[in-house]
């Protein structure tokens, strides 16, 4: 995440950047049509939109997942290889039907909510869970949604202006 990004927020904070980042991706995709959100080359040369959201999705999900195995003390091996996860990503979600990717985008905002809204503002902040890497609910969560849309939104922009939409 990038270091503009703030060190800390609030949860109500956070919840409306997310949501309001979120919708911002989902707007850009919400007038292609099925062939269009299927197309490869696609935002990437090798990735539809629809594998991007699959990729965002996952990454959402990660980070939840890894901060409920920190939060009850469990280890969680650090990522390093993230070109070899993200296409293991791809091959595992690829083949996925069009109508659930788009539903299961809609369905994870709940997950991200309610996870987040288990936090106060001091435990979301808190960075005691994750020593390795010194970074906080938020952090983590903020690198994998907010911060992950921005990495991508410059591509998916050039894609859509490309069919000129």
């Amino acid at each position: 995440m990038s270091d503009q990004y703030p060190r800390t927020m609030a949860v109500q904070d956070f919840l409306a950047t997310a949501q309001t980042a979120r919708a911002g991706m989902a707007r850009m995709w919400q007038d292609l049509s099925p062939v269009e959100l299927q197309a490869i080359p696609g935002p990437q040369a090798d990735w539809s939109v629809k594998d991007l959201i699959c990729h965002l999705l996952w990454w959402e999900n990660y980070a939840i997942t890894r901060l409920l195995l920190m939060a009850s003390g469990g280890q969680v091996a650090s990522l390093r290889d993230f070109d070899t996860l993200n296409h293991q990503v791809y091959l595992a979600h690829h083949d996925l039907p069009l109508d659930w990717v788009l539903a299961e985008w809609d369905r994870n905002w709940q997950r991200i909510e309610t996870f987040v809204l288990t936090h106060t503002d001091q435990s979301f902040n808190d960075a005691s869970h994750d020593p390795e890497n010194e970074r906080s609910p938020f952090r983590l969560m903020g690198g994998n949604t907010v911060g992950h849309y921005l990495d991508h939104q410059p591509d998916l922009e050039r894609y859509v202006a490309s069919l000129g939409k």
